[in-house]
Formats: structure tokens, sequence, C-alpha cells
């Protein structure tokens, strides 16, 4: 899929390092809190802790490379392959918190996601939740970090992100230490 080049250009950038700076530090606010309330609402009602065997991708595997757009893709079609058999309901926190892994790592893939080229990915996963809402909401953040360094600070960004959640969702690092 590729959006006609016309829609790359939506608004002038005006003090782009300075809106860019305070743009991922809202998405990053909006996405913890947004995991956080998932954990204590599934802490609630019970369901919690999320078991591991529920994510059969983490952790990593050791050599993951997070600022290669192939390890990621990879990490998109593991975690695809989970969403698509899961027996797990959509709105289910387990569910929840995969297809939002999902779309962190599908972005990580295709940085400049939904603009660019990117490959269709299975229909069942709804393109819903908070870290891909704000994603593509905050169409600023995209348009303002591009350039040279563009790809290598999405993923930074959603790395540290993931590592954030992982370890505050299962209590481990994000690489296997084997």
């Amino acid at each position: 899929m590729k959006l006609p080049d016309e829609y790359f250009n939506i608004r002038p950038i005006i003090e782009e390092e300075k809106i860019a700076q305070t743009e991922r530090s809202l998405l990053t606010i909006s996405t913890t809190l947004s995991l956080v309330s998932l954990y204590i609402h599934s802490t609630f009602v019970g369901l919690m802790p999320f078991r591991q065997d529920s994510f059969p991708f983490l952790p990593l595997p050791r050599h993951f490379d997070h600022q290669s757009g192939e390890a990621w893709a990879e990490l998109t079609m593991l975690i695809q392959s989970v969403l698509v058999q899961s027996s797990h309901g959509e709105e289910m926190p387990c569910y929840i918190l995969a297809r939002e892994f999902f779309w962190m790592a599908f972005v990580a893939a295709f940085p400049s996601f939904p603009f660019g080229e990117w490959p269709e990915w299975d229909s069942c996963i709804p393109m819903r939740g908070t870290f891909i809402s704000a994603w593509v909401e905050d169409l600023d953040l995209s348009l303002l970090i591009q350039g040279a360094q563009f790809p290598q600070s999405v993923r930074q960004y959603i790395w540290d992100e993931l590592a954030d959640a992982v370890t505050f969702f299962f209590f481990m690092s994000l690489l296997s230490d084997l």
C-alpha cells in the first residue's frame, strides 16, 4: 500500500526539533498511562499476572538488532501469528497487550507508516490500541522527526517503550539471557 506523495507535506514544519521532542514526550506519557491502566484493570478483574506463554515471542533473542527494519519485520510476523491464533478475545487484556506489541513492532519495521509502503497485515488484527492510535493521530510526530535519522529515532523510541512495557508487565528483560 502507498499513499500519494501529495499527502507528505500536510503541514509546514515550525521549530521542528522543539515540537518533535514535545510530541515524543506526550506519546510516551500516553502509551505509558494506557498500559498502566490496562495493568490496573486486569488486576482488578483477576486476569493478572499475564502468562508469559501467551507471549512466545518474548524475550527477544539476545542478538535482536533493534535498529534493523528486517528484525522488526520478523518480530511483527511472529506477533501477528500469535494474535491470529489467539484464543483470547479482542477485549481481553492479554490480546490487547499483544496487539500493542504488534503495532510497536510494525511501526518500527515501517517507520514511515502510514506514509510510504508497507505490507498488509492480517485483517483480523484491528488497527486499534493506544500506541497505533497515538502514532496515526499525531502525524506531526512522524512528519517532524523525518530526516536522515528518522528510522533510527523511531526504532530507538519504540525499543525503549517496548523494553519498559516488558519490564513492567513481566518483570524481565526484553532480551534473552541465552
